[in-house]
């Protein structure tokens, strides 16, 4: 993974760049999977901004999504955690990109988990599990009934 972050940041500065989100998302989460929290909480939080920036919801609901996980899991603040969240709800909730709601339940769980509230946990798993399975996400909700 280490080997991997020069070109995941490059390609993240290129897009940024270029004007072009095409998801870059996945640079924060590789720099925490790396020991990097400082670093991925801000390209988080630089993501998001962007995607305010150009719009669309479906890039900020990838953003605010990823930013909620990278916090959970840096040890951050659990209201910054439940504002990333919250927006990406609202997001999808105006939307109609229902698509995204297990992925918003699984980071939930990251949240809970981080809280070690491990009862709702559980249930945010239950929840996007089952919400992957009513959108043919067989794969994903397969993991999740493993993890489970």
């Amino acid at each position: 993974m280490q080997e991997a972050l020069p070109l995941l940041e490059q390609q993240s500065a290129l897009t940024f760049e270029l004007e072009g989100y095409q998801l870059t998302c996945g640079l924060p989460t590789a720099l925490l999977a790396c020991g990097k929290s400082e670093r991925a909480v801000a390209a988080a939080r630089q993501q998001v901004d962007y995607t305010v920036k150009i719009g669309g919801a479906l890039n900020e609901i990838e953003a605010q999504t990823e930013l909620a996980v990278v916090l959970a899991r840096s040890d951050a603040d659990s209201e910054q955690v439940r504002t990333a969240l919250e927006r990406a709800k609202d997001l999808v909730a105006a939307s109609g990109v229902l698509g995204h709601e297990p992925k918003i339940h699984e980071a939930t769980a990251v949240l809970h988990a981080s809280l070690g509230e491990s009862e709702a946990c559980r249930s945010e798993l239950q929840e996007a599990r089952r919400k992957h399975e009513a959108i043919g996400a067989t794969g994903h909700a397969q993991r999740l009934r493993e993890a489970l």
